[in-house]
């Protein structure tokens, strides 16, 4: 390694990944632009100053151009302002940096800025705030209307941002002239401040393209002799030509490498500071080093960045390819790293996806993308839809492909793509835990033969059950929360948590409060608003790392009735009244330029423009402020009709396509097992007692009467004496998982966030959690109940009068029966509970000077085993009556031994 400087121009003449004859180049290995607007003015005000802007790392190759391994950020933002290639091509610029030539410094600047440099980019052509924040609203329209006759506005997708003019800092100010940065950059170069003919010849070459630009932009061709008076004016000033003609001396810092075998470990080790490299950008930098070997792709990069366009995030799309090809039968790949890809080796699978530059990856890719990007007309569904699905659910993705893969093979028996997308919808919006039905879907889909609708219908119903996903409903048509006769002061989502399709209503419903773009309600509004995305943002591209910031997106998320009214609503109707709101029949997705944000006025005209596209209802126009704010019944009446309206229809256009799963149909195989067991419970002891399921996934406490197929696939079933106002004393419950297990619990419900797998065999009884038992030990060949059921019913009380413990049964869900007995402040305990199908018992004695402590269990089938004979001698020397408390003892072990006899 060497260190040694190179001039501004040479960096200014690079091309972002090797693109066109240039002296150094951003390789492969480098991710996306992810500077904002204030770093790049500041970097540019920092050079006018001639601060140094810290070095670079560039690979020496040679004859070859040099490779920027560090430094990507700040190369960027040198060729956005000194370069007219794209400022005067056919298309539109992607960002455009301006010099003010009427700044003024400012003692209010935070950043002590000495130039007027602003940013503005497709995102945002109107610029930023002096923070480099994005422009309230207002301002936003104002600079559209400057740039555009409203009248002849065209769509957003074919703005030319040359058209736009930066936000002006200084509001007070009247003087605002701005031109692109590189018209005067360029025309600096190579000339000296000595030279007269050098000062006349970049005036010119100026003045030449101010006019150019002029054909661009409206303010430029009104204000052009102004603009070219006033810098005409500043040249009268050597120091300001001089601030330019300076750059022809300014050096940039160097570090050359001549060599680096492991050029993306290095990479890694130096990106320490400026924005972070994530370990999926790491892991694609490390695949494209590699993938001339690993892949025999030499292009790995070029032909992942074609693929993923409009689809993806590069490094998405790589670990995705990566991972699909990893895959084993029995699971998907995890997470590949950059140290997993540095020590693959080449494999049939990923050659083959890759060769003639990726021709296979890309058919899959597209296909997978027409199944997510269906819709029930001619419209496709946004592009964002797909994107946060592979960018946020990668194994779901995963999946995407192996379906397709199997459909391409028309090995889909009796589903088409229809169906796919809708399961796919399905576990990404409405999961609790997507990762057991994918894979269990994905090991069924690996399968050499042909795969049935029901089959995947059967782990979806099953996913229900063990509590995966939410039980689904197609219509909110009917659903009491929306159906109360009359709207009321107290009204309030979490009240009806009891109605069957609740989740599925929760997640669609509610806006407030939910953060994530990628919320179940706001991906329904995206595909209620299909046709609208199409003609305002039919060019977001979802594979471009900048538009993913909240920043740079080109909707935000607007209430149609202002956000203010239902905050200024008086007291009695706020609570309420907010909750609607908040809705989703009151938020629309709009260009953020139209956005009121916090404003309280009444103005719809933009949503007149597009009544259909958006869903508006014109009597939302009629609504009165003042009557909305003093809480009049009617009009808050009125309001509440629109905005419920407005949400029905979104949601039955969305929740329609999910009706292709027929979830509700018939029950699986293991929900079948399970509504027998329980009904034969019923009939054998107790007749009289009733069935109950429960939505409610947090109040487990309130069952309803079961009804139907629905009904019986609720996560929760319990048997219970319904006469006793729902006590669960003696209920018997139980809730399936979806390998087949069933939990089956007794008595009064224990916390239900434990995690039995990871609790060992001797923790199990003190945790509170629950018994495992496989439906076949349910029922045996002749249908009959078997010996945990019978000892979960009723075996406990038949214990109690054999042996005369009466008084010390104790109920509890620790286990199947448990007994206790207290004699001078030592208690004994006995437990017995089931593990994955084996009885297990155990005693516990504990004091009052001393914690409880194990002093035995059953180590085999008729052997008991006492945990440390020193421990229970020195519990008993501590009490007086040990001959009554050896005797309750011995009785307590006999008991269990016996019982654990006749169960084995």
């Amino acid at each position: 390694m060497y260190s040694d400087t190179v001039s501004l121009y040479d960096i200014a003449g690079c091309r972002l990944y090797g693109s066109g004859k240039t002296k150094y180049t951003i390789p492969n290995i480098q991710r996306g632009l992810v500077w904002n607007a204030l770093q790049m003015e500041l970097l540019w005000d920092s050079i006018l100053r001639e601060f140094p802007i810290g070095s670079l790392l560039i690979l020496n190759q040679g004859d070859s151009p040099g490779e920027i391994l560090d430094g990507q950020q700040r190369a960027n933002a040198i060729v956005a302002g000194s370069s007219t290639e794209e400022l005067f091509g056919d298309d539109s610029p992607k960002s455009i940096l301006w010099y003010d030539l009427a700044f003024k410094v400012s003692e209010s600047d935070a950043e002590n800025r000495c130039s007027g440099i602003y940013l503005t980019n497709r995102s945002h052509p109107w610029g930023f705030d002096r923070d480099g924040k994005r422009l309230n609203a207002a301002d936003r329209r104002k600079s559209l209307e400057k740039a555009y006759d409203c009248k002849n506005k065209p769509g957003k997708t074919e703005w030319d941002i040359r058209r736009f003019m930066p936000y002006c800092h200084d509001k007070n100010s009247s003087d605002f002239f701005p031109v692109p940065l590189p018209v005067l950059v360029t025309a600096a170069r190579g000339k000296n401040i000595d030279n007269s003919g050098d000062i006349e010849a970049f005036k010119n070459e100026v003045f030449n393209n101010i006019d150019r630009f002029a054909s661009y932009s409206l303010f430029t061709k009104e204000n052009n002799e102004k603009i070219k008076g006033r810098f005409e004016e500043l040249c009268k000033d050597k120091g300001f030509i001089r601030k330019f003609f300076k750059l022809n001396e300014y050096r940039i810092a160097v570090n050359f490498i001549d060599a680096a075998e492991d050029v993306e470990i290095l990479f890694d080790r130096i990106n320490t500071k400026g924005t972070r490299i994530t370990d999926a950008e790491l892991a694609y930098a490390t695949l494209k080093h590699h993938g001339a070997i690993l892949c025999k792709c030499p292009e790995i990069g070029n032909v992942i960045k074609k693929i993923s366009s409009g689809h993806m995030l590069e490094q998405t799309l790589a670990q995705i390819a990566i991972r699909y090809c990893l895959s084993s039968e029995k699971e998907i790949s995890g997470f590949v790293d950059s140290g997993k890809i540095r020590k693959l080796q080449s494999n049939d699978a990923l050659v083959s996806l890759f060769e003639n530059n990726g021709a296979k990856l890309n058919e899959i890719i597209d296909c997978a993308s027409r199944i997510v990007r269906l819709s029930p007309d001619s419209c496709s569904l946004p592009a964002y839809m797909e994107a946060d699905i592979a960018n946020n659910d990668t194994n779901l993705y995963i999946l995407l492909l192996k379906f397709v893969e199997k459909l391409k093979r028309n090995l889909c028996e009796d589903f088409d793509g229809r169906f796919i997308q809708a399961a796919v919808f399905y576990l990404h919006l409405f999961s609790t835990n997507n990762n057991p039905p994918v894979n269990l879907i994905f090991q069924k889909l690996s399968g050499p033969g042909k795969i049935k609708k029901e089959t995947i219908q059967n782990v979806l119903r099953d996913s229900i059950s063990a509590e995966y996903t939410y039980p689904m409903i197609y219509s909110f048509r009917g659903f009491k929360a929306l159906e109360d006769s009359e709207f009321s002061n107290s009204w309030k989502p979490d009240s009806y948590t009891q109605e069957p399709g609740y989740k599925i209503f929760e997640s669609l419903f509610g806006f407030d409060g939910v953060s994530s773009e990628n919320a179940p309600g706001r991906f329904m509004l995206k595909y209620a608003q299909r046709h609208y995305y199409e003609k305002v943002f039919g060019d977001y591209n979802p594979s471009d790392r900048e538009y993913w910031e909240d920043i740079n997106r080109p909707w935000d998320h607007d209430h149609i009735i202002p956000q203010i009214w239902g905050e200024n609503t008086n007291e009695e109707w706020k609570p309420a009244v907010k909750s609607w709101i908040n809705c989703m029949g009151n938020i629309a997705d709009i260009p953020f330029e139209q956005n009121r944000e916090k404003r309280d006025s009444a103005d719809w005209d933009y949503y007149k423009e597009y009544p259909d596209d958006l869903f508006f209802d014109d009597d939302a126009a009629t609504l009165n402020k003042e009557n909305f704010r003093m809480g009049i019944k009617p009009e808050i009446d009125k309001f509440v009709s629109v905005t419920k309206k407005r949400f029905l229809k979104i949601s039955d256009d969305f929740l329609n396509l999910f009706k292709i799963l027929g979830l509700e149909e018939k029950l699986s195989l293991s929900q079948e097992k399970r509504k027998k067991m329980f009904l034969r419970i019923k009939e054998k002891y107790h007749p009289d007692w009733d069935l109950y399921c429960t939505y409610d996934f947090n109040k487990k406490d309130t069952p309803v009467n079961l009804n139907n197929v629905t009904d019986w696939q609720s996560p929760w079933i319990t048997i219970m004496d319904g006469v006793t106002s729902g006590s669960r004393s003696d209920a018997v419950t139980a809730y399936s998982r979806i390998n087949g297990k069933y939990v089956i619990e007794r008595g009064k419900r224990k916390p239900y966030n434990m995690i039995i797998d990871d609790i060992a065999d001797n923790q199990l009884w003190e945790k509170g959690t629950f018994y495992r038992i496989a439906p076949d030990d349910i029922l045996d060949k002749n249908g009959d109940l078997s010996v945990p059921v019978d000892l979960l019913v009723n075996g406990a009380r038949d214990f109690n009068r054999e042996t005369g413990l009466a008084d010390s049964f104790c109920a509890d869900s620790n286990s199947l029966i448990s007994f206790k007995k207290e004699i001078n402040g030592l208690k004994i305990l006995s437990y017995l509970y089931l593990r994955y199908n084996r009885y297990h018992c155990m005693l516990q004695v504990s004091g009052e000077q001393a914690p409880a402590e194990r002093i035995g269990k059953f180590c085999s089938e008729n052997e008991f085993e006492e945990k440390s004979e020193r421990v229970f001698d020195k519990r008993m020397a501590m009490q007086r009556s040990d001959e009554d408390i050896r005797e309750a003892y011995d009785t307590f072990k006999e008991l269990m031994i016996k019982l654990n006899r006749e169960l084995c």
